[in-house]
């Protein structure tokens, strides 16, 4: 098990070779550099698997200390890795993807002038996320949680000298801090109630949790505000609107947030803690319905998109509310399928329309594309198998067994409502998918193609994240979750029905596209279809009215006050420190003052750069005490 440091301190080692070392090597190297860490992660890992897995006849869970980190009063908070089924099948997927996504990056950031930069970031981004997915308290995942989303901002303002990519990043990093605070004040709960904060003894709180559940309003809240951080960080209405305006990032940075990491850390939370939330009837129907509505208004605004990047941002945060759906149905299991299941098919699709998008110079229109099946082969086989893993084709896809079990799961329980909200959420999901097809790959050669020579690594990782769209990943995660964790029988006889049931939803939603976009009736085209579908079209191309509601609700109120403030000369004492620190920057420092993009950033840097050094020193003081 102590080959658990290696897992995790790999991309931490190569991120200081690539500091000191950037200039002298060549973007080539600097890949390499990454890939052989990332590597050397991913055996370690495969030791420490086999070690937990074959040594372990059932769910056992170890706690490997890692150092002491503070002390508050008598109660010491430690940075220790909690190491069960739950961490290490999240890490090894993680690892996959990443190493999968750092052979796609080393052709598609070859030429790049800010490839050593790009490789940097995903480093320190792939370490803070494993230390997420270890810790066994709340305070070290907070920590963790919040360096995360700084580096979230810094690979999705990765461009950022267009205007709107600093924007866009601006927008997903204040709209994500919302549930930060959340999680924050639900902490605080958590401590002043239960006098703990580890994962571990809470889950085991049980008869208390019951206990306070039913004789005051004291779960309700803690799981409330729990919930809206994990909406926040996974992108579910009403704070799912960060999530499509953050497709700017290089693609192989889109793949990596919007697929194993960043969008996944909501549900991790509450799994980990999902005792706080059983109990109470309440809670489980809002992750139900929020997983309910979020399927319903990406899908129908993925069917209305023509950016592909955004079609597949909109297809993740419908998938992540069949998430929700199953944790709020008492499905951890299928919930948990899921998310690893939709990690290796999302990842696929990015990647795949990575290579599309810089195959058509930038060009992310899929109205724009057209015939390219015939000019890119081995893109369109990929991305069929990615569509068809989406669209959860039955026997052929990983994804028809996870969300197989969740609609099981639904019809068992006799939840109808959300049962007939999840076959819509099928029906949809093939359309959008089956659209961007037809639109990509068939129809009229639209297209002019750039020739961009290929490399090994490219081809490999496509077939490695193919394979994981198989169902030979459900059958090995399933084997291992049967073997270590008890988990109840439900009738399986229904479970072909269930298969036959949203396979013939599939092929509906499959003949509904052929005919509205390769038959095209004439009641069918241009102006009939707006005029049909007019409602709808109004509420995607606004994105259902609720950026524009922050907007007057949130944004102009801040402003509004603001300024009344500065009527009444409330804020003099602010001038005159605002004033110093442009003073310093300007002639101490010899820092040009421009806009507010820039201010936020040099805020994020710092803050960045103060909390690693906190880290790195408490690892230091920790080991040199040991020794």
């Amino acid at each position: 098990m102590n080959l658990i440091y290696f897992v995790i301190f790999s991309p931490l080692i190569s991120f200081f070779l690539l500091i000191f070392f950037q200039k002298f090597i060549s973007n080539r190297q600097v890949a390499i550099i990454s890939i052989i860490s990332m590597f050397i992660s991913l055996l370690s890992f495969i030791y420490v698997a086999y070690d937990y897995y074959y040594l372990c006849y059932k769910s056992i869970t170890f706690h490997i200390p890692f150092f002491h980190w503070m002390t508050i009063k008598n109660y010491s908070i430690k940075f220790n890795f909690l190491v069960d089924v739950y961490s290490l099948s999240m890490l090894g997927m993680v690892l996959l993807i990443s190493l999968c996504i750092y052979f796609f990056s080393f052709w598609y950031m070859n030429n790049s002038l800010e490839c050593s930069k790009y490789f940097m970031y995903t480093n320190l981004f792939i370490f803070f996320m494993m230390l997420f997915i270890l810790t066994e308290n709340l305070v070290s995942m907070f920590f963790t949680w919040e360096i995360v989303g700084i580096f979230s901002y810094l690979l999705i303002g990765f461009y950022f000298k267009k205007e709107e990519n600093g924007y866009a990043a601006i927008k997903s990093f204040l709209m994500t801090r919302i549930g930060d605070v959340f999680f924050l004040i639900s902490i605080f709960l958590i401590f002043f109630k239960f006098r703990t904060l580890d994962f571990f003894v809470l889950n085991h709180l049980r008869g208390e949790i019951i206990y306070l559940n039913s004789c005051s309003y004291y779960i309700f809240f803690i799981a409330f505000f729990l919930i809206l951080a994990a909406v926040g960080k996974s992108a579910q209405v009403p704070f799912h609107t960060w999530l499509t305006s953050a497709m700017c990032g290089p693609t192989p940075a889109s793949a990596l947030i919007h697929a194993a990491t960043l969008v996944t850390m909501g549900v991790y939370l509450i799994i980990r803690l999902y005792a706080l939330f059983l109990y109470n009837l309440y809670i489980m129907r809002l992750l139900s319905s929020i997983g309910c509505i979020t399927i319903i208004i990406s899908s129908i605004s993925a069917i209305f998109e023509k950016d592909i990047k955004r079609i597949l941002a909109f297809s993740t945060i419908s998938q992540i509310g069949y998430m929700f759906l199953a944790l709020g149905t008492n499905n951890v299991l299928g919930a948990f399928y899921h998310l690893i299941f939709h990690s290796f098919f999302k990842s696929l699709l990015f990647l795949s329309a990575g290579s599309i998008i810089k195959h058509m110079n930038g060009e992310r229109n899929i109205l724009k594309m057209g015939g390219l099946y015939r000019k890119m082969p081995f893109i369109y086989v990929v991305f069929l198998i990615g569509c068809s893993s989406l669209a959860s084709f039955p026997f052929l896809s990983s994804s028809c067994y996870s969300k197989g079990e969740i609609l099981l799961n639904l019809l068992a329980k006799k939840e109808n409502i959300f049962f007939l909200c999840s076959l819509l959420g099928v029906f949809l999901t093939s359309i959008y998918s089956f659209r961007m097809i037809f639109l990509v790959f068939h129809g009229y050669n639209k297209s002019i193609i750039l020739s961009i020579q290929k490399n090994f690594f490219y081809y490999l990782s496509m077939i490695f994240l193919c394979l994981g769209c198989t169902p030979c990943t459900w059958y090995i995660l399933s084997k291992i979750f049967l073997n270590m964790i008890y988990i109840p029988e439900i009738i399986r006889i229904q479970y072909w029905y269930i298969e036959y049931i949203s396979f013939g939803v599939t092929l509906v939603g499959l003949m509904c596209v052929y005919i509205f976009y390769i038959k095209q009736p004439i009641f069918f085209k241009g102006h009939c279809l707006k005029i049909i579908f007019f409602p709808l079209t109004s509420l995607v191309f606004n994105d259902w009215f609720f950026d524009i509601f922050y907007s007057y609700f949130f944004v102009r109120s801040y402003l509004n006050i603001i300024k009344y403030f500065n009527s009444k000369n409330y804020f003099n004492i602010e001038k005159y420190f605002l004033n110093f620190i442009n003073f310093s920057k300007k002639e101490i420092f010899k820092i040009e003052l421009i806009n507010i993009v820039y201010h936020i950033k040099w805020y994020i840097y710092c803050l960045e750069i103060v909390l690693i050094l906190m880290f790195l020193e408490k690892i230091l003081v920790s080991r040199w005490r040991f020794l």
